[in-house]
């Protein structure tokens, strides 16, 4: 498989050279224990000791800025509920230190893929070209929206024959209530039936619909964008009445449910402290609810279900239908999920408000902390190697992403809210193809493409100091590069060497990294010799 790459900030491309088993876009974060400091230890785990500095252990008061080297599963005989942790790095009386925090006490910032586009000062020719001519006209409507691209290094290809049928049936599926041309049809003509789901039955998606759906190009509509909305919380833009609007018109407007504390709120309510616990968009966590179980509700949230062999799954919610499998029953097996006894995220889930708020944790504790931050990304699953490529998606309908980003537009409608500060991040793909992908019966027409208006120019003065890959600028892929070399994961030739000895000390190490990425974002003047 072609090794993948990401378009990232500086900060991140450093980050990701870490050996990591959860690749992560949020980079640095800070402490958010309710009161006590945050004890820090030697593993990804309880069982592993406490990390001691001079004696003294080491605990991070609340408030205390971290930067995250990677995520892990926590082993050792962990006993929390939790089972995602951080590597990080902070400064503990004052002195660097590195060990290991469970993920829940920390809220990550979130680190754009690129240097943002916004569309106030619209240089189109800052976006990839492909996608120009369909994201102009969003960048001029709206300023304050920003563009970031993140390069997954996969061929087209390649992710359609993961994709579609011919990877594995049933990755992609499509309503009975959808027109039959969406449904893919085998050698003999036959429709794949994946049997009832939710109350209706599915058919697997034709390679034309799954390849319409992925394709970014037709997704930049003023709607649709909204599925690569980065969806952590945002205290300057998510409110309470923003999830009034998402919500109205659904069985939980207006309606109130009781906390764990005995406090009586509403819905509304109780989806943005969710959002607020778990570092989770509340727009998102609303538009999900909506989208797996319908604006009337279903067993999932009922709180009455009888399964269909006649389990007695009374009492029990399931409100983003997790766990809830492809299959005869899939309400059961959300809901028998959600009564586990001692479970991980608050279970059993016995009120609407344990599903709401444990939900929203294992939704951003599984996917949004782990780099499936878009509801794109949670469809199809081409950013997340920390489970393998394409598997680990939320859900099978294919046009899943686009319903939930539907549902957050018209909620920001609603409400007023369409020119707030949105950050939306894009994937990139390696020989899309030049036309964008489309549904057999689209005739639409194509916008114009708009290319670079000059070729680059030819270099005409030597290479800089710091720039290893020969590009004639001086990138985090350099820093990368550097640390490549400086491990032994990359040969170099002489020149390399000597581009990356940057500080001049004879060797190549992460020092030369650092100053490398200091140089890229204008902190560290480049060396002229």
């Amino acid at each position: 498989m072609k090794a993948k790459k990401f378009a990232m900030s500086v900060l991140s491309v450093v980050l990701l050279l870490c050996v990591t088993v959860l690749p992560v876009l949020a980079l640095t974060g800070t402490v958010t224990t309710n009161s006590d400091p945050l004890r820090v230890r030697t593993g990804p785990g309880t069982g592993y000791d406490l990390l001691y500095q001079n004696g003294q252990v080491v605990q991070l008061p609340k408030g205390t800025a971290v930067s995250v080297l990677g995520t892990y599963q926590s082993d050792k005989g962990d006993t929390t509920n939790y089972p995602v942790w951080y590597k990080i790095t902070a400064t503990f009386n004052g002195a660097s230190v590195t060990g290991y925090v469970s993920a829940k006490y920390i809220t990550l910032d979130p680190e754009p893929a690129t240097p943002p586009v916004s569309g106030g000062d619209i240089d189109i020719y800052a976006v990839p070209e492909a996608y120009r001519p369909y994201l102009k006209p969003l960048m001029e409507a709206h300023p304050n929206w920003k563009f970031t691209f993140v390069d997954t290094g996969l061929d087209w290809n390649e992710v359609m024959d993961n994709e579609c049928y011919r990877g594995k049936p049933f990755r992609n599926v499509v309503s009975a209530s959808l027109k039959e041309d969406y449904r893919y049809k085998d050698a003999n003509g036959n429709y794949l039936d994946s049997g009832e789901s939710g109350g209706g039955k599915w058919y697997q998606a034709s390679d034309e619909v799954v390849a319409y759906y992925m394709d970014p190009r037709n997704l930049m509509t003023e709607s649709r964008i909204f599925q690569f909305e980065l969806q952590g919380f945002n205290e300057n833009l998510h409110t309470v009445s923003g999830v009034e609007s998402i919500i109205k018109g659904s069985f939980m407007e207006n309606t109130y449910i009781t906390a764990d504390d005995g406090r009586s709120l509403t819905y509304a309510q109780a989806i943005y402290e969710a959002g607020k616990m778990s570092s989770a968009s509340p727009y998102f966590l609303a538009a999900k609810i909506i989208q797996e179980v319908s604006r009337n509700g279903s067993g999932s949230t009922s709180g009455t279900y009888i399964a269909k062999d006649g389990t007695n799954l009374s009492g029990y919610y399931n409100y983003y239908n997790i766990q809830a499998t492809e299959g005869a029953d899939p309400v059961k097996y959300g809901l028998v999920w959600a009564s586990q006894e001692g479970g991980s995220f608050g279970r059993p889930w016995t009120s609407p408000y344990k599903s709401i708020v444990g939900g929203a944790q294992w939704i951003a504790n599984g996917y949004i902390n782990q780099g499936q931050n878009t509801n794109y990304l949670q469809k199809f699953d081409v950013e997340s190697e920390h489970k393998g490529l394409y598997w680990h998606q939320y859900m099978g309908n294919v046009v899943a992403a686009c319903s939930e980003a539907n549902i957050a537009y018209k909620g920001y409608v609603n409400n007023g809210m369409l020119n707030n500060d949105f950050v939306f991040v894009i994937p990139l793909y390696d020989n899309l193809p030049e036309q964008r992908c489309r549904l057999p019966w689209d005739t639409s027409v194509d916008p114009d493409p708009i290319p670079d208006p000059t070729p680059d120019p030819e270099p005409t003065e030597p290479p800089a100091r710091g720039d290893l890959n020969g590009d004639n600028r001086v990138t985090a892929v350099d820093a990368r590069y550097v640390l490549q070399i400086a491990t032994g994961a990359r040969t170099a030739d002489a020149n390399q060497l000597a581009q990356g000895d940057v500080n001049g000390d004879g060797k190549i190490n992460a020092t030369d990294a650092r100053w490398i990425l200091q140089m890229a974002s204008g902190t560290r003047a480049i060396p002229t010799a």
